[in-house]
């Protein structure tokens, strides 16, 4: 069968292989014969309909050219005749076999049912052939979409109708994320989260509603502001409908971190649909993207991914190291993206756990740098039987399974008298006046120019970048003028090192001719620019790139801009620049040239250093801590750049050491501690640190604080107590503080509650004198925590309680956060679970927005047990479980253990006594691992499953189920955790 795709995409397959109907006039003219499948079109009209600026003569030419090439394609893949065509009529047979996306969408009826909607509805992947802007195209897409538009408001309805809000949460996100900005799904989406009892989460719809539809002029209609308001007074209630969503059993669409792109994408059609093939054979585990920098090989990946999202349950992520050397750094941005974050032992481990179970598919891009260590960093997380991975590099890694991938150019014009009818569908020339309209939106293609464009794409060999920066030129210079530039200036494989692939000359050549076209201060400010790694902002660029005063940054940013050489982004409302990184790798050529290259990196590294040293690491501790752990975030590898500076020049290591300490609190709260670990490592082993006592303390404690987030806690110990004999030798009082703060944390985590105690008053005192004021909340907390543990609830309560009058009086909403929840654990353990409830719903509203992961966790495993108490057992489940995903993402061991815990508590009390004593077995192995203590309030809970498993079991049958339990790996005991 013909299988077509028009929606979102060109795709025509026979028999699942891709037929390459690469050019556009014949693609144009397939997709106009096949909607109107059974009608037979004069030769004239069609002529007139797809080329109406050409001459009757040539529009007729071009007809015939164009089925002549789609004849062509379709008889080498098949013998069916799928077209009727004589000297007066073209058609295309309505009784052959065929499939066509936009077909089943019209065929769609008002009584079709919801699952029904949803399956056809799921081949609308974007707008009618996106990129086609013939007449015809425009209105057939209109009407396309109308039909569409009407069937998902019908599928809104019915779903609500049905109580299946997981499933309305998947297909109104997915409406939305087509871009027309639907009020049908937002009204559907806030009355989904009204069912859920997310109330928050109905403002922050309506509130994105508003603003989508602001941008189009409107405002929300009556309707959706009537809904709202009675959500919102409580005046209307739900049911709540089945817990699991119809599509894949999952409540939302595929996870995915693809960037997204903010220009369109124009051709490549037979290489997506091969790759598509490629990488959904289950047989192919690992595609490589090779070719020269800029011909495009992270768009098509990027490309790929979006088209086959929907096929990878668990996501697709994309990772890119387009500044990483270091091997080492691998991991921890790897789990980054993955939202892989802590745990107990390698990270890479930890990784490969997440991975393990995962249909899933991971971009790695711009990894040449990493080639050599392939093997040992990128080969063995293979070992997830179900992981596809795209790489994109400019030299295969070499890989057993390893199947490579040569991105080409984009097409060539042909022949070179070129006319504008020659130009339509070629990549080459689409790209480039599709990019000069951006710059000039009066250009297009004309008799006049045609030559000079095509002409201008030969000499740039198709390459995308070289493409865009020509087009650029189009603001200032007619294609005639750019052409005898390129003549001037562009002398093909020359021009670079004779080593180089010839394209990559031919990239160099373009990159210098751009830049000769800059004054010398546009010059310099490039070159400048350079040192700055994932993007900067205004003020940045003002600081480290204008000390002297010389530049009108803003104007120079503008230029670059125009020369697109720098591109700029909005983040959070303000302007966000960067560079692609290859004409980042230019311009940092440029600045070794210019001999600034140490002096710009010291005044990145200054400029990134002072603010976290002397703002922002103060500033975690204080009502704006979230406004500073998203910049940290933002910036993270401008911070990275920053660290390796100070670790790599040994006179700035105190500098270094200042750095790790201020970024503790960031590598906690944002899941940090395994790389901000290795970075407290690394300066640990400089001469200029280890010479000096009050930076070697600030390091250790740094390393000790992170290994105990790690799960470490032994090691975190040792450390924390050598930070605190180094700064009490120094009679800094300042800084013993923090020593024993952390001491006393390390001894709690460890279950030596009594020997805790005079560590944390001592550091209470301390920080009382110094108007530690955020530190002292902190460790009055912890203090509460030690009563608790010891048996003493009442007089941990008052320690809670009078830490969270103390955070009130600061309005930090992480301290406040935590002083409710460890209130929540003090009645848990009192059996007072609707105030326990209270508390813990309290504190999980204060950081539902704060990205703190690790805590949210936490808090959906306490409900967990309120529900328990509650009988609500599937609530209780629904919450151990979730808790149970959220921390084995973050390879949080000792938070995995307290799931498992909580699941084995659970299936007891349900008559699964001899499962709940195996998992209790199992968990308190992985908790024994961490070298840790189960805290107070999960103490009581998990003595008292233990007291209804023995109760339920012989002393023979607890033995062995014990025996069971405690010879599993982590591993082997989520697997059996997910068996129930």
């Amino acid at each position: 069968m013909l299988e077509v795709r028009l929606l979102g995409t060109f795709e025509v397959k026979y028999k699942k292989k891709v037929i390459g109907i690469t050019s556009r006039p014949a693609q144009s003219l397939f997709a106009y014969l096949i909607l109107s499948a059974g009608t037979s079109h004069r030769r004239e009209k069609l002529a007139g309909l797809l080329w109406p600026d050409s001459l009757e003569e040539t529009a007729r030419d071009n007809l015939r050219h164009a089925l002549w090439r789609m004849r062509k394609a379709l008889e080498a893949a098949s013998s069916t005749r799928f077209l009727h065509a004589d000297d007066i009529t073209i058609g295309f047979k309505e009784s052959a076999e065929y499939w066509l996306d936009a077909v089943e969408l019209e065929k769609l009826s008002e009584n079709t049912s919801g699952n029904e909607l949803m399956a056809v509805l799921s081949e609308y992947q974007g707008e009618l052939l996106p990129g086609f802007y013939d007449d015809w195209v425009v209105l057939e897409r209109e009407h396309l979409y109308s039909i569409f538009e009407h069937h998902m408001a019908r599928l809104m309805s019915l779903l609500q109708d049905e109580k299946r809000w997981l499933d309305i949460l998947d297909w109104g996100e997915r409406w939305i994320k087509l871009g027309q900005k639907p009020e049908p799904a937002y009204r559907a989406l806030m009355s989904a989260h009204a069912a859920k009892g997310d109330m928050s989460k109905v403002a922050v719809t309506y509130e994105r509603c508003v603003k989508s539809l602001k941008e189009l002029g409107f405002e929300p209609s009556e309707q959706t502001r009537a809904l709202y308001a009675r959500l919102k007074a409580g005046k209307e209630t739900f049911e709540a409908g089945p817990t699991i969503s119809v599509k894949e059993k999952r409540e939302t669409r595929p996870k995915t971190n693809l960037p997204i792109p903010l220009t369109s994408f124009i051709g490549r059609a037979t290489q997506i649909a091969a790759l598509k093939e490629l990488i959904l054979n289950p047989n192919v585990r690992l595609v490589t993207l090779t070719g020269p920098g800029g011909v495009g090989k992270t768009r098509l990946s990027v490309q790929v991914a979006q088209e086959t999202l929907d096929r990878f349950p668990d996501g697709a992520f994309f990772v890119s190291f387009a500044d990483d050397t270091d091997s080492n750094q691998f991991v921890s941005r790897l789990a980054q993206s993955l939202e892989v974050r802590e745990g107990g032992r390698p990270l890479l481990e930890n990784v490969k756990d997440y991975l393990r179970d995962k249909q899933l598919l991971l971009i790695l891009d711009n990894f040449e740098q990493l080639v050599s260590a392939a093997p040992t960093v990128a080969e063995p997380l293979l070992a997830a039987p179900q992981l596809k991975m795209i790489i994109t590099s400019r030299i295969a890694l070499q890989l057993q399974g390893e199947h490579e991938y040569p991105v080409p150019p984009l097409d060539l014009p042909q022949s070179t008298e070129l006319t504008v009818e020659d130009l339509t569908g070629n990549e080459s020339a689409l790209l480039f006046v599709e990019r000069g309209r951006a710059s000039n939106p009066s250009f297009t293609l004309t008799k006049d120019n045609a030559s000079a464009v095509g002409e201008i794409c030969r000499h740039l060999d198709g390459l995308p970048l070289a493409l865009e920066l020509a087009a650029a030129r189009v603001k200032l210079l007619p294609p005639q003028a750019i052409l005898s530039r390129l003549d001037d200036r562009f002398k093909l494989l020359t021009g670079g090192a004779r080593d180089l692939p010839s394209r990559q000359q031919t990239l160099r050549n373009t990159l210098e001719w751009s830049y000769s076209l800059l004054n010398e201060e546009r010059k310099i400010l490039y070159a400048r620019l350079s040192v700055f790694v994932g993007g900067f902002t205004l003020e940045a660029a003002e600081a480290v790139c204008n000390a002297e005063g010389r530049f009108d940054i803003l104007e120079g940013l503008s230029s670059l801009m125009n020369n697109s050489l720098v591109r700029q982004a909005e983040v959070d409302g303000e302007p966000r620049f960067g560079m692609l990184e290859t004409v980042r790798a230019y311009a940092l050529e440029r600045l070794a040239e210019s001999g600034e290259m140490d002096a710009l990196r010291q005044a990145h590294a200054q400029y990134y250093g002072n603010i976290i040293i002397n703002q922002a690491g103060w500033e975690l501790y204080s009502a704006n801590a979230l406004h500073w752990l998203n910049w940290i975030e933002r910036e993270i590898d401008n911070v990275r750049a920053t660290l390796n500076w100070s670790v790599t020049t040994s006179e700035n290591a105190e500098f270094g050491a200042w750095l790790a300490w201020s970024l503790i609190w960031f590598c906690y709260r944002r899941g940090y501690a395994s790389e901000g670990r290795i970075w407290a490592e690394r300066l640990l082993t400089s001469p200029i640190i280890q010479k000096s006592p009050p930076a070697h303390a600030l390091v250790v404690i740094a390393y000790g604080m992170l290994s105990l987030w790690l799960g470490e806690q032994e090691t975190g110990l040792a450390h924390l107590r050598e930070a605190l004999t180094i700064e009490q030798r120094l009679e800094n009082e300042q800084m013993m503080a923090p020593c024993l703060l952390g001491n006393g944390v390390a001894l709690i985590n460890m279950g030596q509650d009594s020997a805790a105690r005079p560590f944390l008053e001592n550091a209470q005192a301390l920080f009382k004198k110094f108007n530690m004021a955020y530190f002292h909340v902190f460790t009055t907390i912890h203090l509460g925590n030690v009563e608790l543990g010891l048996g003493n609830p009442e007089k941990a309560r008052a320690w809670q309680e009078q830490a969270y009058a103390e955070a009130q009086a600061l309005n930090e909403n992480w301290l406040l956060s935590f002083a409710l929840n460890n209130l929540g654990e003090v009645a848990r353990t009192q059996r007072q679970y609707d105030l326990a409830r209270k508390y813990y719903e309290e504190c999980e509203t204060l950081l539902r927005d704060t990205g703190d992961a690790g805590d949210m966790a936490r808090f959906a495993h306490t409900l967990g047990y309120i529900a328990q108490h509650e009988e609500d057992y599937r609530q209780a489940e629904i919450q151990f479980r979730e808790s149970l995903t959220m921390f084995r993402r973050l390879g949080n061991r000792r938070g995995m253990a307290e799931c498992m815990a909580g699941l084995a508590g659970l299936k007891a009390r349900q008559g699964q006594a001899e499962w709940g004593a195996i998992m209790l077995s199992a968990a308190e192995m992985a908790l024994k691992v961490t070298g840790g203590a189960w805290w107070p309030a999960d103490r009581v809970e998990v003595e008292a499953n233990q007291e209804i498993i023995r109760s339920a079991l012989s002393e023979a049958e607890w033995a062995a189920a014990q025996k069971k339990g405690r010879a599993m790996n982590l591993e082997q005991a989520l697997a059996f955790a997910s068996q129930q």
